[in-house]
């Protein structure tokens, strides 16, 4: 974090995780399809598995791009 405390580095290194993942998406559609559509072996999980890395690295991004706008959750009073 720097002096003001706003996660920069954090921000651009989530938002390059998360625009490769959606790029690789993009530019391998054939070959991603061809592995996901099969029903042999582990294949049936690549989607789940695919899922929560897009939806980590989307929240990751997402999250400290929020922090950066300063934008935090309220905290109830009484609640840790």
């Amino acid at each position: 974090m720097d002096m003001q405390g706003r996660p920069y580095g954090k921000l651009a290194i989530s938002g390059v995780i998360s625009l490769s993942l959606y790029l690789l998406l993009f530019f391998y559609e054939d070959q991603v399809m061809a592995n996901y559509t099969r029903t042999d072996g582990f294949y049936p999980a690549l989607p789940v598995v695919t899922a929560l890395a897009f939806s980590f690295a989307h929240g990751s991004f997402t999250a400290y791009f929020w922090e950066m706008l300063g934008v935090r959750g309220r905290h109830e009073k009484g609640t840790n």
